[in-house]
């Protein structure tokens, strides 16, 4: 079932295979069709201009010129490239996982990857898709795929809805349609980050890892070897590092910011501008009423040229208006919705001419803003017989926005037939400034600029809400500075408003995005924490604002040492509207003020308890060390071939006076933010080697392997390392640091650096819970490392799961294309034992030969050892 797979898969498992045959003889160049998926990002798809683009379109180019043969690319729907390379054998080359079933038709290059699969429903429906009862689910995956294939044998009563593509069944599922969807979880990872697709989530976890790799028709060897050669090529220049870097490296995003809008200061012209209309309008009736008049022809005449010579008054004085007035004065057919006059400032305002607005009355359109476009439309499709209103923006072509209002008169006919309006638009850019900022003071602190008390409010409202609709928590601390009021009467209010500044920028650092900060008042600050699951997560932000508050302020000549008192409540454990929120995390604050300031309290007791015992915990740490109250445990690493015990790893453990042995579980975590880890971490290499010496004279020169965290990859280490009183050199390296992925990929410029200058000082290096992370080839060939461990949880899944036996073949295979040592961690059975064997491991180790014990027990196993047989 897809509940049983491992939480390793939350991430795509990047395993680039290297090529262990030599290299193909070269061929002249020949055109070799590539066909793939139009819609894969990010492995490929087609841009906007219709061209290829995509990390496996870079990648057999680059295979291609390194094979010495040209490539074609041909992008298509899925299940035509596929019929067009299986069936009508125009598509030579195609990248797709590889299955039992496509091996039987196609060979398959050395594969460049490791994909999973992932669940993913909308937001708030995750009930609806439980990955242990997926029958009579409608499953969007894409058509052809092997995702439709598996679904097909493990789930028959699944309904699946087949889509074009990978991105289809993720759109398609925010759209509405469908109950959950199933694609490569790097495609969803990229959709979910560079699209902003923000109402689907991943339900359960990964599931269905399988190799992926490039492959061709049964039998076609000559082009298979081509693309070995190619590919391994490219792995060996380091090119394949590039691509990856290209397409796989998260991108940060700017947002834009809003135009500065100014304040309308314009008369008003709309009645003067009407009434000269009307005049115009007289003027036109006026001489349709002359033209129809059947009198004397001089007496016609006459009034005729009276008649022409007021129009022409008219009009001259109409023009002089228009073409002065700041302000758009335009009339238009309501019948044929034409334009008939538009004033100048129209090109001053738009910047739009106003020849394009004759000829199409809708030209104006492309200046408004996308958020107003449909209702201006709408608006002006439609010929309404009251008056017209609007207040929309436009966008200039240099980025700038404008307000402006549009307000039209409809003129009707003997009928009561609207057949004409005539309208004013003017710019109130400047006025809709002048709103926004007084709206802007009316809800915000001005001394420090933060969110008032009105405008927490607010926020807190919509926080509640959106925890109620989403079934998560949310947190409201209540902040207040200690002996504020002493610092304001002795040094001045000028001081005073300036620390309170500080203060509100210190607050400010870190928070997320949903995260709320107000000042609401004097030295009262509040801080809003949406989407809280557990209270656990709350204590990190407590503790850093603590923290962060306690540092001296540099205040003009002053240095000020304050601190704060914390008061919490959570929604709902505690309260259910703001204003009972507010009043718990007020009344716990003052709790935290009477336990002696500088200090935090929940409001519900149980949660208070818990806080207590977190401080407890964090003082009880800090006299461990000082009291020597840590000690090392070892857990034997055996060879697989001899059964001997070669090396052992050491495990620290807390002996607690009172609480007995406490796990590391219990304390890392509590020690890291602590920032204790650099002297944990350095008392443990000390200790571990001193008792690698004793061993060592009594004839046992083990391999001592010790755990380091990124915290301490720092000049420390190497300091802690070259001042031990164990002689290392490079020949013969008996330390080992066992360091994770993670720790590897971060900072890696800096940490291929240091990890060089512990290797010159004799030690080894290995990466510790190898397979679940992203272990990229390009980047293992970077650093300096010797021995790879395959994480326990891959080989407690052995006798149950194809997929972890694939990871580890995968893993096995890196290790000695790279002439690694491999050791399996968690091995407790015999058939696991077997299975490790068969793998080709080095080494293992586990409880099937022996769980970590002290010193002295190891000892005396070393000194009874026998070979052990399996």
């Amino acid at each position: 079932m897809l509940s049983t797979l491992r939480s390793r898969f939350r991430r795509v498992v990047f395993v680039a295979c290297a090529v262990l045959a030599g290299t193909a003889p070269h061929h002249a160049a020949a055109s070799v069709v590539f066909g793939s998926d139009r819609d894969y990002p990010p492995f490929e798809y087609l841009d906007s201009d219709g061209i290829p683009r995509g990390f496996n379109v870079d990648l057999i180019r680059a295979v291609g010129e390194a094979g010495g043969f040209e490539i074609a690319i041909k992008l298509g729907p899925w299940a035509e490239i596929r019929r067009a390379f299986e069936t009508e054998k125009t598509v030579h080359i195609a990248d797709m996982t590889r299955s039992r079933e496509r091996e039987i038709r196609l060979d398959f290059a050395t594969p460049f990857a490791i994909i999973t699969d992932q669940l993913f429903a909308r937001k708030g429906e995750s009930a609806r898709c439980d990955p242990a009862r997926l029958d009579g689910t409608r499953v969007l995956v894409q058509d052809s795929a092997s995702t439709q294939e598996y679904l097909a044998t493990r789930f028959p009563g699944v309904i699946t809805l087949p889509v074009p593509s990978a991105p289809d069944a993720i759109r398609q599922l925010q759209a509405g349609n469908g109950d959950c969807a199933i694609v490569t979880n790097l495609i969803s990872q990229y959709l979910i980050t560079r699209q902003q697709i923000r109402n689907v989530v991943p339900v359960g976890r990964p599931f269905m890892p399988r190799e992926y790799g490039f492959a061709v028709l049964k039998g076609n060897t000559a082009l298979l070897d081509r693309v070995n050669s190619g590919l391994k090529k490219v792995l060996e220049s380091g090119e394949y590092a590039t691509i990856y870097q290209k397409w796989f490296t998260p991108k940060r995003v700017t947002p834009r910011t809003a135009g500065e809008l100014v304040r309308d200061a314009l008369p008003i012209a709309g009645p003067i501008a009407a009434a000269l209309l009307l005049t115009g309008f007289w003027v036109i009736s006026l001489r349709r009423l002359v033209r129809s008049r059947t009198f004397d022809l001089r007496e016609e005449l006459a009034r005729r040229e009276t008649a022409e010579q007021e129009a022409r008054t008219s009009h001259e004085q109409f023009n002089q208006l228009a073409n002065n007035v700041d302000e758009v004065l335009w009339i238009k057919d309501q019948r044929s919705g034409a334009k008939l006059y538009v004033s100048p400032a129209y090109e001053r305002i738009w910047e739009l001419s106003r020849e394009d607005l004759y000829r199409d009355p809708l030209d104006f359109l492309r200046r408004v803003h996308p958020e107003d476009y449909d209702r201006v439309k709408v608006a002006q499709a439609s010929r309404p017989t009251e008056h017209y209103n609007e207040e929309y923006r436009i966008v200039r072509p240099d980025g700038s926005l404008r307000w402006v209002v549009s307000r039209g008169y409809p003129i009707c006919d003997e009928q009561g037939e609207p057949y004409q309006m005539v309208g004013i638009t003017r710019d109130i850019t400047e006025r809709k400034m002048a709103e926004e900022r007084i709206e802007w003071l009316a809800t915000r602190d001005a001394l420090t600029e933060l969110p008032n008390r009105y405008l927490l409010g607010d926020r807190l409202k919509q926080s509640i809400a959106h925890a109620q609709r989403e079934e998560l928590r949310l947190a409201v601390l209540f902040i207040d500075l200690d002996r504020f009021k002493r610092i304001n009467d002795s040094l001045g209010h000028t001081v005073g408003d300036e620390l309170l500044r500080e203060v509100a920028t210190r607050l400010n650092k870190g928070l997320r995005a949903d995260d709320s900060l107000a000042r609401i008042g004097g030295d009262e600050f509040v801080l809003v924490l949406r989407g809280i699951q557990e209270a656990e997560e709350i204590l990190p932000v407590v503790t850093k604002i603590i923290s962060s508050l306690a540092q001296p302020f540099a205040i003009d000549a002053h240095q000020l040492n304050i601190s704060c008192s914390v008061g919490i409540s959570i929604f709902p454990d505690d309260a259910t509207t703001s204003a009972e929120l507010l009043r718990c995390a007020d009344t716990a604050m003052y709790h935290a003020k009477t336990k002696g300031r500088n200090d935090f309290c929940f409001y519900a007791a149980e949660m208070n308890s818990l806080a207590v015992e977190r401080l407890r915990l964090e003082g009880e740490l800090r006299r461990a060390l000082a009291d020597n109250e840590f000690e090392l445990f070892y857990q034997p690493i055996v060879a697989v071939s001899s059964g001997q015990i070669v090396a052992c790893e050491a495990l620290i453990r807390w002996r607690h006076p009172v609480r007995g042995m406490v796990a590391p579980d219990r304390f890392i975590e509590v020690a890291e933010e602590m920032g204790l880890i650099p002297r944990i971490g350095a008392w443990v290499i000390e200790s571990a080697c001193l008792q690698r010496k004793r061993w060592s004279r009594l004839g046992y020169p083990l391999r001592m392997c010790v755990n380091v965290s990124a915290l301490q990859l720092n000049p420390g280490l190497l300091k802690t390392i070259s001042d031990l009183d164990c002689p290392m050199t490079p020949e013969s390296p008996w330390l080992e640091l066992e360091l994770t992925e993670s720790v590897l990929i971060e900072n890696r410029e800096e940490n291929i650096e240091l990890l060089r200058e512990l290797k010159a000082l004799g030690v080894s290096l290995s990466i510790d819970d190898f397979g679940t992370g992203y272990s990229s080839l390009s980047y293992l060939k970077g650093f300096p490392v010797e021995t790879l461990k395959i994480d326990r949880s891959f080989i407690a899944d052995l006798e149950s799961d194809e997929g972890s036996l694939a990871i580890i073949n995968a893993v096995a295979s890196i290790a000695k294309t790279l002439n690694l040592r491999l050791i399996a961690e968690g091995v407790e059975n015999e058939a696991q034992l077997v299975q490790v064997r068969r793998t080709g491991c080095d080494e293992y180790q586990g409880y099937l030969f022996q769980r970590p014990l002290p010193a002295e027990e190891l000892s005396a196993l070393l000194q009874a050892q026998q070979p052990v047989r399996h």
